[in-house]
């Protein structure tokens, strides 16, 4: 309770203080070899915390090329298309990946290397089933859609001819901080350049179009769907601009020039300096764009890495529910680098926005209600138990959602916590992302 009281002090009274952020590791993911040919497919791991990155390949050449954090925020999700140079990602699939060990274990694959799924693009839902962006493959037509993966077997939760999709949905997902709903996009690479974005409720399979064709700054940014957290707008970089695509009708808007081209995939990044940021590898650059100041800045690396198709912040789920019965779920916590360190959790009904403004100018993406004021206080169980209130040896903790005496309400329900640490500036050691989820 003293812990809890102390963040609740804290979030609501914010003083003057410094700030303190997580050391940036990436893994990057790469597709078909691109010339140059010393590009190379597979998945590169990049530890970028000393003066020079250091940079070590996992697997190279193969299909293994998109990436995401799995639920347990160790294992890396790599999708594999058909058609790759030998080995099991030959037959295409889905496949877990340790990064430290280099170690894979399959998830799910292709029974031969002329059917079933090319696999484009995984993410983990509200549940923490593992839904995909997927191209079928047989001798018939193309069959393009999303899909979950539970125990190997594959499942549709909305083709792509109910989508009226007439390219290809090769786009990554993002998890929307305003709907909690998953955010898909549709290159259209064999149709016009329009690219809709969707929005997909995973437990229902309803949709609805969540941008009507605004050209969502083309294909390679498109490999990451990154959205802005303070404003709810997709931006990504595509060429020498960074663009953003807002919900409705409203084509991309250019909102800052660049003094290099760079064609990758990129990641937001809200945990590593003061102000938002994207980073993405292209070339020999690891590649910063700082909302701040406006600029882009690289650092070369020691060796080339995989064609850019993807890119991801090593250990950066750090809030995962877990659906365990019926309405209930177990709400995971990560923060590695933070063992034996108290947290707090602030739950909410009315949104991200405004902002609550934190010392050192850090922003938690929550606007604070009478919810949030229980959940601090510790007064909202037995529906919420926020869990031990200290990270385990391995920087993780779990609270308890179980809503399984009530029946679905369909609104979002939106989730923050902070790693607690009176040497931290302003006691906060470490403020993950908020967390969307559907109730």
């Amino acid at each position: 309770m003293v812990v809890r009281n102390a963040f609740f002090g804290i979030v609501f009274f914010a003083a003057v203080g410094g700030a303190q952020y997580h050391a940036p590791v990436y893994v990057a993911g790469g597709g078909t070899p691109l010339a140059p040919t010393t590009f190379y497919s597979g998945v590169t791991f990049i530890d970028a915390r000393g003066a020079t990155p250091v940079v070590r390949s996992l697997i190279k050449p193969s299909g293994l090329h998109r990436i995401k954090m799995d639920v347990d925020n160790r294992r890396l999700l790599v999708s594999s298309r058909i058609g790759s140079p030998a080995g099991p990602w030959a037959r295409g699939g889905l496949f877990g990946m340790d990064p430290i060990i280099a170690a894979y274990t399959t998830i799910y694959t292709n029974a031969s290397a002329t059917a079933g799924y090319n696999v484009e693009h995984a993410e983990i839902d509200q549940n923490g089933d593992v839904i995909i962006a997927a191209r079928e493959f047989g001798f018939g037509p193309t069959v393009m859609g999303i899909y979950r993966v539970v125990q190997g077997r594959v499942t549709t939760i909305v083709p792509a001819a109910s989508l009226g999709s007439g390219g290809d949905l090769r786009s990554a997902f993002c998890r929307d901080i305003d709907t909690g709903f998953m955010l898909v996009g549709d290159n259209q690479v064999n149709g016009p350049l329009a690219y809709p974005v969707y929005s997909i409720d995973t437990d229902t399979g309803a949709f609805t179009t969540w941008n009507t064709g605004g050209g969502v700054y083309g294909f390679w940014a498109f490999e990451s769907l990154t959205q802005n957290h303070h404003t709810g707008t997709l931006q990504g970089i595509d060429g020498s601009a960074l663009y953003e695509v807002r919900r409705g009708t409203q084509p991309r808007t250019t909102l800052a020039t660049l003094s290099t081209t760079i064609y990758s995939a990129g990641r937001f990044d809200l945990q590593t300096a003061q102000v938002q940021r994207q980073h993405h590898y292209w070339a020999t650059q690891l590649m910063t764009f700082d909302y701040g100041t406006r600029m882009l800045t690289g650092r070369t690396m020691t060796t080339l890495v995989v064609a850019p198709h993807a890119f991801e912040i090593y250990g950066s789920r750090n809030t995962q529910p877990v659906r365990t019965a019926n309405r209930t779920w177990r709400v995971q916590l990560s923060a590695h680098g933070h063992a034996g360190k108290a947290y707090a959790i602030v739950l909410s009904l009315t949104g991200p926005r405004p902002p609550t403004s934190v010392p050192g100018g850090r922003r938690i993406n929550l606007a604070l209600d009478a919810l949030s004021a229980l959940t601090l206080a510790d007064r909202v169980r037995p529906w919420f138990d926020p869990g031990p209130g200290v990270l385990d040896a391995n920087g993780e903790a779990a609270a308890i959602l179980d809503l399984s005496r009530s029946a679905r309400f369909g609104i979002p329900l939106w989730i923050a916590w902070a790693v607690l640490d009176p040497a931290a500036p302003a006691g906060i050691a470490f403020l993950p992302d908020t967390y969307a989820m559907r109730i």
